[in-house]
């Protein structure tokens, strides 16, 4: 199966975590499964896990993030989700994430409940 994880759920699954989203993104990378990025969602991942707020809930050191991006680099299949394209929705984000499923002919988008974009509901085993 091809998955999508927002970048909500990236930021909460970095290697200092130990929640639902590590164990997630753990599921999916030591598994058959394939984690579909785009390089637009690293680049705002790094933006996002460089914000103060973040790095201090994070606790991640500027080459903790290198690492990280790193291995989602390796472990991603990253996709080429083409220019910007305007969408009206409130988290512009949010369009740049389901472009990211789509390009990736992914099988699932997964979106914290707070996503503009409903989220598709799904089991993954």
């Amino acid at each position: 199966m091809k998955i999508t994880l927002d970048t909500n759920i990236l930021v909460r699954g970095n290697q200092n975590a130990s929640g639902p989203s590590r164990s997630l993104l753990n599921l999916i990378t030591g598994s058959e499964h394939i984690l579909v990025l785009s390089q637009s969602m690293l680049y705002e991942l790094e933006e996002v896990l460089r914000y103060p707020h973040v790095r201090r809930l994070t606790r991640l050191t500027e080459g903790q993030i290198a690492e990280y991006l790193g291995f989602l680099s390796e472990v991603a299949e990253l996709v080429d989700i083409g220019p910007s394209i305007p969408f009206a929705t409130p988290d512009a984000d949010d369009w740049m994430v389901l472009r990211t499923a789509i390009h990736g002919e992914g099988n699932l988008d997964v979106r914290p409940a707070r996503s503009a974009i409903p989220r598709a509901r799904a089991t993954i085993r």
